[in-house]
């Protein structure tokens, strides 16, 4: 059976080895989970799914990536030399439509 490959919902990269994410519904390579591991808000995310699957509720889309996460994943992206345009549009994606929420 061949791979199946797809790009990385969170930096773009093609991979065949992915996750879903602990704060939203993203398709993440390996590298992206690895960072998101070490967010700041990662432990709260990760227990809250739980808690979810626990209820049987398999539909749960995650808490949200905190502007606190948020800055860190596009951060360790940039670390990781992905381009500021790639970088821009994940953020322009997952920031809240109204600043004040």
């Amino acid at each position: 059976m061949k791979p199946t490959f797809t790009n990385c919902d969170r930096c773009g990269t093609e991979t065949n080895i992915r996750q879903m994410s602990r704060f939203n519904t993203d398709i993440l390579c390996m590298a992206c989970i690895d960072e998101e591991k070490e967010a700041p808000g990662y432990k709260a995310a990760a227990e809250s799914e739980l808690e979810q699957v626990k209820q049987r509720n398999y539909n749960y889309p995650g808490v949200g990536l905190s502007p606190l996460d948020l800055g860190f994943v596009c951060g360790r992206m940039g670390r990781r030399g992905i381009g500021i345009d790639v970088i821009t549009a994940y953020t322009n994606k997952h920031l809240p439509d109204d600043p004040a929420k």
